[in-house]
């Protein structure tokens, strides 16, 4: 799963660098809180981030994202008494019979994610093989 914070530029611009970092720490939280033992969440650079999923099939996958999605949402960061609405673009792929690496599963995962960034961000999509 690929996973980018909507927008974030926006954030350090208008309240500075701290408090861009200070977001990145509370989505970096939220997403944590709906994770479990297993999977594991790594920040590729700045506002992208990846989380390996070994023991989820598609379906759990996508119920996951669904949640992270929603509780970043509902748990706004507050600046200042303000409250900053977050969004995300999260793009999921799984493994496949022809999969020589790790990469590949990544690779289909930003594919989504990018596809997901070209209509505006926000929302949650799948790569099968129609993307391809």
């Amino acid at each position: 799963m690929s996973i980018n914070i909507d927008h974030f530029r926006r954030v350090n611009k208008k309240f500075g660098l701290h408090h861009g970092d200070l977001v990145l720490k509370h989505v970096v939280r939220t997403i944590k809180s709906e994770l479990q033992h297993d999977e594991v969440l790594a920040q590729i650079k700045g506002q992208e981030f990846c989380i390996l999923l070994p023991k989820q099939d598609m379906l759990s996958a996508k119920q996951l994202a669904r949640r992270i999605f929603d509780s970043v949402q509902r748990n706004l960061f507050t600046i200042n008494n303000k409250k900053i609405p977050l969004t995300l673009s999260i793009g999921i792929s799984s493994l496949i019979d022809s999969d020589d690496e790790i990469r590949s599963l990544q690779i289909r995962a930003d594919k989504a994610l990018l596809k997901v960034k070209s209509h505006n961000g926000n929302d949650i999509l799948s790569f099968d093989d129609e993307m391809s």
